[in-house]
């Protein structure tokens, strides 16, 4: 029996390295739980409320509240500054080096904010340490022997490395008011870096001279100003998600995520976490095969670090399952949970969707060129009018219940769209649950499609052509214009590869066939010849076929009758068709390689099934 836990409150409770398979926690309060090391596989936690506990709120709360004190105090006295130095050198008469001084620290601020705002924290951080050792050299050198000068370029660059820490501090301070409670605490973190501020700039403009305290004041406000709007604009860009200043959002949400819920290394496989609350939560190194995150929330605010959930584009995916028109291409989307997912239009060329729960999912007019689909769920799927060139599937890809009116079987090359339309005739469509069919005994020549171990130049090299036929249709008729189809394209081989039956009244045959001419064109005509042979008179179909073509036209009507004998027979073949100079019918090889159920065949994929025996 699953364990029941719907709707209980779990805060802080520890569930580390227990067996929770199945169990049931939709709706409860897991604040600060611990699934450390724990195995939920199938586990529900939809409408679950995820994240730190209420006095780890308020620890954060005060903590925030206090840098931001902290950061308006640094960013004050960083804004008086400049009355500072210029106090602290009023006295020197070397004016040079005193100009010298404030220029170059005036520069260093001006350079490192620009970098700052363009390069990101990396970069100003380095122009800033080298700006600063160039400034006290220069220093140095122009105010050779003059101890004052030296000691106050000393004091301004470390002036300046405080004012550095307190924009990152501030911006630090900004983000996590934003991250723990984005309605309340950004304003009380405001109010404290206000009060800060001007505490800072008060202190720092003491003891300049009594005439210039208010012209001080003024500049130094605006300074300060300037600088506590530069920590703002970072909180902005951190918060929005700009990578050049990752380094602060990994911070924050690291530090929030400590008395935060814990997934860390826990079995998800196949959970649900549909429409949860997951802010503050540690997936790091949690199994997440197939896990539901539909409408989850606040997973951007979570410990992801390498998972699929870290990269943005799949992220809003697997939250909104709606992926229309999108391009996902070489991309791993191995184990993701897109059940029931709009991924109409979608492009999964060269993508690896291993192990991927498609179940139920609009893939209509979807490119899976070359995309691995090994182990994945599909049954239920529409794959009406998805171009399926060289997908690679295996036996454990579901593929029951398909929906699919056609497919195509190649990707043109530089956007001219799609060709190679299974059925043929534009016309058809696959009836229901024809596809499955279509595909189980399509093996052969579906294989220089799609099998891994072709040369991929083949596969531009071969066509295949299907008809189908009720089963009291003459078989001489089908014999008549298949070798008539030979007979009218000499330049081309075909070769019988399949005859299967569709259901209780109808039956396919397949034919694999060299390029050159379209598909559509060839099965028009094939349709032509067929009706054709419906027309010509007893003695006209005695003239026909010769008699010694009656051996020949044995192996292909023994064929034809074997699986009009069973609803659901499958016949595999490999029977080329020749007409010689002297239009004598031979068709070459063997008869035909197995005989089975199509209901099971269906259930293979092309590259196990071709290496088996029953396909040699």
């Amino acid at each position: 029996m699953h364990q029941d836990f719907r709707a209980q409150d779990f805060r802080g409770h520890s569930f580390k390295g227990q067996d929770l398979t199945g169990a049931n926690f939709a709706h409860a309060n897991i604040q600060g739980a611990d699934f450390t090391n724990t195995i939920l596989v199938g586990a529900n936690f939809s409408h679950a409320q995820a994240g730190l506990q209420r006095f780890w709120l308020l620890a954060l709360t005060a903590i925030t509240a206090i840098l931001a004190t902290l950061t308006g105090l640094i960013l004050g006295y960083g804004g008086a500054f400049p009355s500072f130095m210029n106090h602290l050198l009023a006295e020197n008469s070397n004016s040079v080096g005193k100009g010298s001084l404030l220029l170059f620290g005036f520069l260093v601020l001006v350079t490192f904010f620009s970098i700052l705002i363009y390069r990101g924290i990396g970069a100003a951080l380095g122009v800033f340490i080298v700006s600063i050792a160039a400034t006290t050299a220069v220093i140095s050198f122009v105010g050779s022997g003059d101890s004052t000068l030296i000691a106050a370029a000393v004091v301004q660059a470390v002036i300046i490395a405080i004012v550095v820490a307190g924009i990152f501090i501030g911006a630090l301070t900004l983000t996590a008011a934003v991250v723990i409670n984005k309605t309340l605490l950004p304003a009380l973190v405001g109010i404290c870096a206000l009060a800060g501020t001007v505490s800072g700039v008060l202190e720092g403009i003491k003891g300049t001279a009594d005439g210039n305290r208010v012209a001080n004041l003024a500049m130094s406000g605006i300074l300060a100003a300037v600088l506590f709007a530069l920590s703002i604009y970072i909180a902005y860009r951190v918060i929005g998600g700009d990578k050049k200043y990752a380094v602060i959002h990994t911070l924050v949400i690291n530090l929030c995520a400590i008395g935060g819920t814990s997934f860390r290394n826990a079995n998800l496989t196949d959970a649900d976490f549909s429409q949860a609350s997951l802010i503050h939560t540690d997936f790091r190194k949690a199994n997440l095969t197939r896990t539901c995150w539909f409408l989850a929330n606040q997973l951007d605010l979570s410990r992801i670090e390498d998972t699929y959930l870290n990269n943005l584009a799949l992220r809003q995916l697997v939250i909104s399952k709606s992926g229309r028109n999108h391009v996902y291409d070489r991309q791993n989307l191995r184990n993701l949970n897109l059940e029931k997912a709009d991924l109409e239009g979608a492009s999964f060329i060269g993508s690896d969707l291993s192990e991927a729960n498609l179940q139920n999912a609009n893939l209509t007019h979807s490119k899976l060129v070359d995309t691995q689909l090994y182990r994945a769920k599909l049954a239920n799927s529409c794959l009406t009018g998805a171009c399926i060139q060289n997908w690679g599937i295996s036996t454990e890809t579901q593929l029951n219940a398909i929906k699919c009116d056609y497919v195509y079987m190649r990707l043109l090359p530089e956007g001219r769209g799609v060709d190679r339309r299974k059925p043929d005739n534009d016309q058809e469509t696959f009836e229901s649950d024809e596809f499955s069919a279509f595909i189980a005994p399509f093996i052969k020549t579906l294989s220089l499609y799609q099998n891994q171990y072709t040369d991929p130049s083949k596969i531009w090299k071969i066509n295949s052509l299907d008809f189908r036929h009720h089963k009291n249709d003459d078989h001489k008729a089908i014999i008549f214009a298949l070798t008539k189809l030979a007979a009218k394209h000499p330049e081309l081989v075909f070769e019988v590869v399949s005859v299967y039956s569709v259901d209780q009244n109808m039956m396919n045959v397949g034919v694999a066939v060299t390029s050159g001419i379209e598909t559509t064109i060839l099965s028009s005509k094939y349709k032509k010849y067929f009706k054709q042979y419906s027309y010509l008179s007893e003695q006209e179909r005695q003239e026909t076929f010769s008699a010694g073509d009656e051996e020949q036209i044995g192996k292909m009507k023994q064929l034809l009758s074997a699986v009009c004998e069973s609803p659901s027979s499958y016949i595999g073949a490999s029977i080329q068709i020749v007409i010689d100079k002297s239009q004598k019918i031979n068709f070459a090889g063997a008869q035909n390689v197995s005989v089975g159920d199509i209901n099971q065949v269906a259930a293979n994929t092309i590259d196990d099934a071709f290496n088996s025996e029953k396909f040699d």
